[in-house]
């Protein structure tokens, strides 16, 4: 028997990993993107009591980094998937306050992914782009959220395709079903919201000081469409433009664009649109993102590593 823990180190709060087991801890300590691996004893209590188990697993690790960092750790949480596992298209990451220190984010979505990953990102690049074309006749202001016409009402759809599309490959990816026979709908489009964490996202336009966009806030299954304004404004203008053709505006195609550059990050990471990862331009930047538990972070094995090769989908644990 195995357990695997996260922790912050006492004073640099530098992320670490240990595996307990019966006479053995593994400790991982990261310094500025360094990783160095102490091994020490552990007496491994009688029974199965997990709250005796982490007891002794922090003393002991907390002995064991004293000897050797002078940084013990400020608590334990337990890694809630063995090494290795992930569940698919759902980012799991941990950022820091710079590229090397107390970030943690080992799993490489092109390598994982491949050509999933590379159609997706470069689908919604090009849509970006096509956006920020855009602003060279109307100016993202307050003034000019409402405007609306043809070529809007064509960045509209072409965005909420894309946005389907990425909702769809989620639930496929974790074996979420559809609710009406043979197809997908918009209740279960909703089923990628919790485990994206789609309502803690906000982005911001990175060249206009225009408004904060958060295109999922509202977002529920008791209102899957009309919930998110935006949407529903695709829905009318793609089958009744003549009746709807005012809801094309420019306030919709932002937030469309807003929620497409989210399910980005949220299904790849923030690496996607960052210079220092993946040479892609996006009009937007992130101003928050979900408060990942370091117990919900994906770890290789071992954790100075990159290998992840046993997705696991999300429905199979939380159906």
């Amino acid at each position: 028997m195995e357990i695997f823990y996260g922790f912050r180190t006492e004073h640099t709060q530098e992320l670490a990993f240990a595996c307990v087991k019966p006479d053995i801890i593994n400790c991982w300590v990261s310094q500025y993107g360094i990783w160095s691996v102490i091994e020490g004893y552990f007496d491994w209590p009688d029974g199965a009591n997990y709250e005796l188990i982490d007891s002794s697993a922090l003393a002991a690790i907390s002995d064991l980094l004293s000897n050797h960092t002078k940084y013990p750790p400020v608590k334990l949480e337990r890694i809630k998937l063995p090494p290795g596992f992930f569940h698919p298209r759902i980012w799991r990451g941990i950022v820091g306050e710079s590229e090397f220190r107390n970030t943690y984010n080992n799993l490489n979505a092109r390598k994982v992914y491949q050509h999933i990953y590379t159609e997706s990102v470069v689908a919604a690049e090009s849509l970006l782009l096509g956006v920020k074309d855009i602003f060279k006749v109307i100016e993202p202001s307050e003034i000019n959220g409402s405007v609306y016409g043809h070529r809007l009402r064509e960045l509209l759809i072409l965005l909420c395709t894309e946005i389907e599309a990425c909702w769809v490959g989620v639930i496929k990816a974790n074996g979420l079903a559809p609710k009406a026979k043979g197809r997908y709908t918009t209740a279960n489009y909703t089923e990628v919201c919790t485990p994206l964490r789609l309502t803690e996202w906000k982005v911001i336009l990175k060249d206009y000081s225009y408004r904060v966009f958060e295109p999922f806030r509202y977002w529920n299954v008791m209102r899957p469409t009309s919930s998110i304004p935006w949407y529903e404004a695709y829905n009318k203008v793609k089958y009744d433009r003549e009746e709807n053709f005012s809801r094309a505006t420019l306030d919709a195609v932002l937030e469309a664009a807003a929620a497409l550059h989210i399910l980005q990050l949220a299904q790849w990471g923030l690496g996607v649109f960052d210079i220092m990862h993946d040479n892609r331009s996006s009009i937007f930047t992130h101003l928050m993102i979900p408060n990942i538990e370091i117990a919900e972070v994906y770890l290789a094995f071992p954790p100075e590593s990159k290998a992840f090769n046993s997705p696991i989908p999300w429905g199979e644990l939380y159906p």
